[in-house]
């Protein structure tokens, strides 16, 4: 069987709350999923006004994200998805994945596509332009299979030698 990797970039650190903060986060994911060639279509977002943990189309909640921002609510994540229109499971069947939370210690953002899109991506160029968005600490850039979740191991949720396609490509400081 021939498996399908995705490659994750995952830095840790601080998340500023301020609500300019998320939104900044929410156009730097749209603007970079567009210019991958996969528009965003949906939103993962956990806050004060979102509770169902459901994931939303983007054209019908961004204007009630940024609402909430703007009435200073509070977020734990923001997660922006470009799946496929026939996707089953938003968390392992997306074309791209961006999170920035802190639902999980430590805090972390995350992006994570195919390999083959990674590899034509500008990485240095990728790191400095998520580096403004969290106070960085550490990270890696990681491989595993579209089979195992990336956000689960970018949140330490099970320890790495659970994940047997685990490739870590690169350590971050």
């Amino acid at each position: 069987m021939n498996e399908t990797y995705r490659t994750s970039i995952v830095l840790y650190g601080e998340i500023d709350l301020e609500g300019n903060a998320w939104l900044s986060w929410l156009e730097y994911c749209k603007d970079l999923a567009e210019k991958l060639g996969f528009p965003p279509n949906y939103l993962g977002v956990t806050g004060e006004a979102f509770k169902s943990g459901k994931i939303l189309s983007l054209s019908r909640t961004q204007n009630r994200l940024k609402k909430s921002i703007v009435a200073n609510e509070e977020f734990e994540s923001v997660a922006v998805y470009s799946l496929p229109s026939d996707f089953n499971t938003a968390i392992f069947d997306y074309d791209l994945y961006f999170v920035r939370t802190r639902l999980y210690e430590p805090s972390h953002l995350m992006v994570s596509m195919s390999s083959e899109v990674f590899e034509k991506i500008e990485v240095n160029e990728l790191l400095s332009e998520l580096k403004k968005h969290i106070s960085f600490v550490s990270g890696e850039i990681f491989m595993l299979s579209k089979e195992q979740s990336s956000g689960l191991y970018a949140a330490k949720v099970n320890p790495p030698a659970s994940f047997r396609s685990l490739r870590v490509i690169e350590e971050l400081r």
